[in-house]
């Protein structure tokens, strides 16, 4: 009979065999569990892959007119996939592409066909992949990985033309420019803005997107969002479109940088958004922008800077009200009075199809419905300028005083307002024209 001694080094002794029949049992599991992650992760990264590569291809086919009837869908297919590195081949397979006319089903985008239209192509991209890289590998077990994209260029080529502010940048270490552009909007808005440099250079620096905006708008307004016919049309208010803009920065993503200018963008807004609700006015959004009517803008982005559309904005505003801005402005010691009325507003942004565009341009613009163009703003400007009585009895001199006090404004108005007013007034001031009369009265004027 064992002494008790034995029996418990033989229980000992199990219980060792137990515990690393275990521990082997997880350390199995514990590599299933990881090929699990690793197979899983693989595939749907291929899967993606395929997704993306299809997707241009279907894309670079419908922008390029590519047919099923005469190979054309199937070369540019083949082409696209190779020029982004995915050579077809073995375990590598392109269906042959489907044409037709795209529809909508349930919100998803389908091909019927059949149809006569040949506006859509639909294709179909398989890859052979191993089923796992631990059993599939061993065993050479596989599975089909397959994408598909539908594509359509029903809506036709879409071009825009905006302009552009030939404001750059604010000095950064002068604050006048920024005190000018403050006056400046200020009175043309009827109000007073005190707007810093950095939210200058926000708005300067800023681009925003002008189909997100008239969707913000419509949804801000309780219209239909997508109908932006409708919504161009539309009677909305000068604080209706700054809100919109600052709803949309809001909401704008990107590098730290960008972030940065968005906000400093968002309290120049806040400040005008004060300024306008002080004398709202009714405008129409169509005089800013020019859309074509019959245009399929799913999917398009129109990114314009937010200065220029403040500065348009802001022009608009103050041609459909009564305000007349008058701005004093310092030069070399002397005081001149400004006074700004917007005479036409400037439309600085159009959308349209180019081809249309093209075949119309024998018409006059008023005639063309397809004509894409952008115009400047008219404004009328007068000049008070208070000389000293001794520059005043110079009467020989006086339209060469007035033109060296006017240039240096000349050259400010021209940056903030995107104007060309040096080849007008250079003319007048040199005296070939009758459009400029300096009138001498006494003092006080």
């Amino acid at each position: 009979m064992p002494s008790s001694s034995a029996r418990i080094l033989a229980t000992h002794s199990a219980q060792r065999g137990a515990v690393l029949l275990l521990a082997a049992g997880f350390m199995l599991l514990g590599v299933l569990c990881l090929a699990l992650v690793i197979d899983t992760g693989r595939l749907y990264l291929q899967k993606r892959n395929l997704q993306r590569l299809v997707d241009v291809a279907a894309i670079e086919v419908a922008s390029r007119g590519g047919r099923c009837d005469d190979g054309t869908a199937l070369t540019i297919a083949q082409e696209s996939l190779t020029r982004n590195g995915f050579t077809l081949g073995t375990g590598r397979r392109l269906s042959a592409p489907s044409c037709g006319e795209v529809i909508v089903t349930n919100g998803l985008r389908e091909l019927a066909l059949g149809t006569s239209g040949q506006q859509g192509v639909a294709l179909r991209l398989e890859q052979d992949t191993p089923a796992s890289l631990v059993a599939g590998g061993i065993l050479g077990h596989s599975i089909v990985l397959s994408a598909g994209a539908v594509a359509s260029a029903k809506g036709g080529p879409l071009a825009m033309l905006t302009l552009r502010s030939t404001l750059l940048n604010v000095n950064v270490t002068n604050n006048s420019k920024a005190q000018l552009l403050s006056s400046v909007f200020g009175g043309l808005l009827g109000g007073n803005l005190n707007i810093s440099v950095g939210a200058w250079n926000g708005l300067i620096h800023t681009d925003i997107d002008l189909f997100q905006l008239m969707d913000r708008l419509a949804v801000n307004l309780s219209l239909t969002a997508g109908d932006y016919n409708g919504l161009l049309s539309a009677n909305v208010t000068t604080s209706d479109l700054i809100q919109a803009t600052i709803n949309v920065l809001e909401n704008q993503n990107g590098t730290p940088q960008v972030t940065l200018n968005a906000l400093e963008a968002i309290v120049a807004l806040d400040q005008i958004l004060l300024a306008s609700s002080a004398s709202s006015t009714q405008l129409s959004l169509g005089q800013l922008i020019n859309a074509a009517p019959d245009a399929d803008y799913d999917g398009v982005v129109a990114r314009v800077q937010v200065y220029q559309l403040v500065q348009a904005v802001v022009l608009l505003a103050n041609r459909h009200n009564a305000i007349n801005a008058v701005i004093p402005i310092n030069i070399a010691g002397t005081t001149v009075d400004v006074a700004i009325k917007v005479i036409e507003p400037p439309q600085f942004a159009a959308i349209g199809n180019p081809m249309k565009a093209s075949a119309e341009a024998f018409l006059p613009v008023n005639s063309s419905p397809n004509r894409i163009y952008v115009r400047s703003a008219q404004l009328r400007l007068v000049l008070s300028v208070s000389l000293s009585s001794q520059l005043s009895t110079l009467v020989s001199g006086l339209t060469t005083a007035v033109s060296n006090l006017a240039s240096p404004l000349v050259s400010i108005l021209n940056s903030l307002l995107s104007l060309n007013l040096a080849d007008l007034l250079g003319t007048l001031l040199g005296g070939t024209r009758d459009y400029l009369d300096i009138i001498v009265v006494p003092a006080p004027f």
